[in-house]
């Protein structure tokens, strides 16, 4: 059992050779996904079934690949892997679960039949793989029909060879019976060439196509990357404007509220407050400036003096009602400038 992209296809080995019964067409192997079937030509030698098991698998690894690229890759591929040790041992006796019957044989020479039959569309069908090369043992040449090894008294080459002077086309035997063996082939190249340059043709113009596809994501994805540094930047500038408006605002009303409480140093006193507790609204109101205040009085008092001549100012007898702890409530020139600099007014 061979597995393929989750499919279990049967293999089977088949005696003799897979040919067509007109002679026109063999193949080495022969692959059907509608059976899941994958059916191999016995009478090679055992390495070259291998070679075919491998070459069926490349074709459903990669339905596009035309017939030569898989068999390219089918023989390298399969060289390389034996050649340095990589093949387990045994593998390819775990995936065959055995041989052929007559049917399953007859059901797949009526495939070859039909295949045989329209030649001019075989490079449309991936399944196949065309057996006449020179370097193919299993190769049979077009026309003749199947033969049995060594056969007494036949002259019968060995099977899986192509007799001297039978190949396609060649003078005084074998070939088609009525000459035209050559002209097949020929007629074949001609429309294997062509596919090959409408396959070339349709690679260029699709190339042409992903290139310009790339180049439109890339100019969109610049104007894209332009978009979103821009947005970046001008969350960048609003949150300093925001911040810029915020300390403005604290350090006002900061100065305002000191200025009334007698605050010898406002901008001192802002310095050293506690600009956190400072909350700014949506609207430009602060809150927590009384409670920054109460807390620099306690930690601060220094910051808090006594106009001169006031009651309980410096050198000031007496004990006068609010003598004691009376502040500063008047505004002197330079604590009006500081607030209006600010932006604040003072009542």
């Amino acid at each position: 059992m061979l597995k393929l992209n989750a499919q279990e296809f049967r293999v089977l080995i088949s005696p003799r050779p897979l040919v067509s019964r007109n002679g026109k067409f063999a193949v080495l192997g022969y692959k059907d996904d509608a059976s899941n079937l994958v059916m191999i030509d016995g009478s090679m030698p055992d390495s070259r079934q291998k070679e075919t098991a491998l070459h069926e698998i490349i074709h459903d690894a990669d339905e596009f690949l035309v017939e030569s690229q898989v068999r390219s890759l089918g023989v390298r591929l399969y060289g390389h892997l034996a050649e340095n040790g990589m093949l387990r041992e045994g593998w390819f006796d775990d995936v065959v679960d055995g041989e052929a019957t007559e049917a399953e044989i007859n059901l797949v020479i009526d495939e070859l039949d039909r295949m045989a039959a329209g030649m001019a569309d075989m490079g449309s069908m991936p399944m196949m793989r065309k057996a006449a090369r020179a370097n193919a043992p299993a190769a049979i040449g077009v026309g003749d029909p199947p033969q049995t090894a060594g056969e007494p008294g036949t002259g019968a080459e060995p099977a899986g060879t192509i007799p001297p002077g039978k190949q396609p086309g060649a003078a005084g035997g074998g070939g088609d019976p009525h000459g035209q063996g050559a002209e097949d082939v020929s007629a074949l190249k001609s429309a294997l060439q062509a596919e090959r340059s409408g396959r070339k043709a349709a690679e260029k113009e699709a190339n042409t196509v992903k290139a310009r596809l790339a180049a439109l994501e890339t100019a969109n994805l610049s104007q894209a990357e332009k978009d979103a540094k821009r947005v970046k930047d001008l969350e960048a500038e609003n949150a300093a404007i925001k911040a810029a408006t915020t300390g403005t605002a604290r350090r006002a009303a900061f100065t305002v509220a000191a200025v009334r409480d007698g605050v010898v140093d406002p901008e001192a006193a802002f310095i050293l407050s506690d600009q956190n507790s400072l909350v700014v609204d949506e609207a430009g109101n602060v809150a927590g400036v009384a409670e920054a205040l109460t807390a620099l009085r306690t930690s601060r008092p220094y910051l808090f003096g006594r106009v001169a001549g006031s009651p309980g100012a410096a050198g000031a007898r007496g004990t006068d009602a609010g003598a004691a702890g009376a502040t500063q409530t008047a505004v002197t020139p330079e604590q009006a400038a500081m607030a209006a600099k600010l932006g604040a007014k003072l009542a």
